[in-house]
C-alpha cells in the first residue's frame, strides 16, 4: 500500500514540472507575440509621425513659395503641363489686373487671350511648343501690356522647363525683368528697325535682279545652238542663282520666325500634287548624278487632306536636299507613310509621316544635339566645303513645331541619317491615293 502511494507522488510531481514547462511556454510566446505588436504598432505609429513630417514639411514649403510670391518684386509664373498656372508671383497677378488667388486657377493661354495684341501670343505660344520640344531654356525681348492694352513695356523674358526622372513635364517657368535701361532699348530698337527694313526692302533690292538673272539664263538654256562651254557656264549660273534665292528665303524666314510674323495658311490640297512637286524639284538638283532617288508612297495615304502644303514641301525639301548634299554616292529615299503613332484624339485627323533616308556622311552624336539650331553645319568635315546658310534644319524645326508635329533622326557616322516629320493634318473626303498612284512615283 505504501507503494502505490509513493508511485502516485511521484506521478503528481512529474505532472507538476511539465505543467510548469508548458507555462514557461506560452509566457515565451507571449512576450514574442506582445513584442511583435508592439514593434507593429511602433512602425504604425512612425509612419503616422512620417506622414504628418511630410505634411508640415509641404505645408512649410508652399507657405515659404506663397511667403516669395507676395514680396518678390518680379513677374513670374510656374505652370504645368497642362498649362494650368500653379504658382504665380503678386506681381504678374497686379499687372494683370486679377487676384492672385483667381490668377492660380487659370490656364495660361487664357491669360494670353485676353490680350489685343494676338502676334505676341502666336510668339509665346511658339516658344512654348520649342521648349517642349528640346527643352532649351530661352531667354528673349519682348514688349508687353500684361493688361490688354496698348501701353506696352520692355520685358527680358526667360523660360525653362523642369521634368521629373521619367522625363515627364512638370512646370514651366516664366520670367519677365522689365528693362529699365531706355538707352539699351533704343538701341535694340534702332538695331531691330534696322534689320527690318534691310529685310523689308531685301525683295526689291535682291530678289528682282536674281529672278531677273535666273530667268535670262534658263531662256538661254532653252536654245539649242549654244556652245557646250557657254551652256557650262550658264548653268553655273542657274545652280549659284538657286543657292542664293534659297539663303535669301531662309534669311526672311528665320527673320519672321524669330518677330512671330510667319503664320501657317491651311487649305485643302492634293496628295499626290505635293508629292509630285517635291520629287520633281530634288530630282532636278540630283541631275547627272550616279545617285539613286528613291520614292515610297503608303496607298493609304488620303488623296485630299487640309494642311500648310507650301511650307510641308518647305520642310521636305529642306531634308531632302541635306540629304542629296551630303550622300556622295548610293541613294536617297523619300517616303511618305501613315504613322503608326496614335491618331490624335480631334476626329477626321491622320498623322502623317514624311521620312528622308540617306547613305551619306552621317551625323556624329555630338553634332547632333544642337542639329537644329541656327548655322549648325551637318557633315562639314566629312564633305569639305558645303553650299547653303546653314538655316534650313532651323527652320525645318520651326515649322513643324508650329504644325504641331515631331522631327525625330537616326545617324550613324559614316555610314548615312534618317529623319522622320510627323504632323497631323486633317482629312478631307474618304478617297485613298491607292496603290496605282503610289506606285506611279517609284
Amino acid at each position: 500500500m505504501a507503494e502505490i502511494e509513493t508511485l502516485d507522488l511521484e506521478a503528481l510531481q512529474n505532472e507538476n514540472i511539465e505543467l510548469k514547462s508548458q507555462i514557461k511556454k506560452l509566457q515565451r510566446e507571449l512576450r514574442i507575440e506582445t513584442t511583435a505588436k508592439s514593434r507593429a504598432q511602433g512602425m504604425a505609429n512612425a509612419r503616422d509621425s512620417l506622414a504628418m513630417t511630410l505634411m508640415k514639411a509641404n505645408a512649410r514649403q508652399d507657405a515659404f513659395l506663397d511667403l516669395i510670391a507676395d514680396n518678390i518684386d518680379m513677374i513670374f509664373a510656374y505652370t504645368d503641363e497642362n498649362g494650368k498656372i500653379v504658382l504665380a508671383s503678386k506681381s504678374l497677378a497686379d499687372a494683370l489686373g486679377i487676384p492672385r488667388g483667381e490668377l492660380q486657377d487659370m490656364r495660361y493661354q487664357d491669360v494670353i487671350d485676353t490680350w489685343e495684341d494676338k502676334k505676341l501670343g502666336v510668339q509665346l505660344n511658339n516658344l512654348f511648343r520649342q521648349l517642349r520640344s528640346d527643352g532649351t531654356p530661352r531667354t528673349m525681348n519682348l514688349q508687353i501690356d500684361f493688361r490688354g492694352g496698348k501701353n506696352y513695356k520692355d520685358y527680358r523674358a526667360s523660360f525653362a522647363l523642369a521634368k521629373d526622372n521619367t522625363n515627364r513635364e512638370l512646370y514651366y517657368l516664366s520670367i519677365y525683368n522689365e528693362v529699365n535701361d531706355l538707352v539699351s532699348t533704343k538701341e535694340n530698337e534702332s538695331s531691330n528697325n534696322a534689320k527690318n527694313y534691310f529685310l523689308t526692302n531685301m525683295n526689291s533690292e535682291i530678289y528682282s535682279p536674281l529672278n531677273t538673272v535666273m530667268e535670262l539664263s534658263r531662256l538661254e538654256l532653252e536654245k539649242n545652238n549654244l556652245p557646250d562651254e557657254t551652256r557650262n557656264n550658264i548653268e553655273k549660273i542657274q545652280v549659284s542663282g538657286n543657292l542664293l534665292l534659297q539663303a535669301v528665303n531662309d534669311i526672311s524666314d528665320l527673320s519672321k520666325i524669330e518677330n512671330g510674323n510667319i503664320q501657317l495658311v491651311n487649305e485643302k490640297y492634293d496628295s499626290p500634287s505635293l508629292i509630285s512637286d517635291i520629287c520633281a524639284v530634288n530630282r532636278a538638283k540630283i541631275g547627272s548624278r550616279t545617285l539613286e532617288f528613291k520614292v515610297l508612297i503608303n496607298e493609304n495615304l488620303p488623296n485630299s487632306m487640309l494642311g500648310d502644303s507650301l511650307r510641308i514641301k518647305q520642310i521636305c525639301n529642306n531634308l531632302i536636299s541635306n540629304a542629296i548634299k551630303f550622300t556622295k554616292t548610293g541613294k536617297v529615299e523619300f517616303i511618305v507613310d501613315v504613322s503608326a503613332k496614335n491618331a490624335p484624339d480631334t476626329e477626321g485627323e491622320v498623322f502623317v509621316e514624311f521620312t528622308v533616308r540617306d547613305t551619306g556622311v552621317g551625323i556624329k552624336p555630338e553634332d547632333q544635339k544642337r542639329l537644329f539650331q541656327v548655322q549648325n553645319w551637318i557633315g562639314g568635315e566629312a564633305n569639305g566645303k558645303t553650299d547653303g546658310t546653314g538655316l534650313g534644319l532651323s527652320i525645318t524645326k520651326h515649322l513643324v513645331d508650329m504644325m504641331n508635329g515631331e522631327i525625330k533622326i537616326q545617324s550613324e557616322y559614316g555610314r548615312g541619317s534618317k529623319f522622320s516629320v510627323i504632323i497631323p493634318q486633317k482629312i478631307v473626303g474618304d478617297e485613298l491615293i491607292g496603290a496605282e498612284v503610289a506606285g506611279s512615283f517609284c
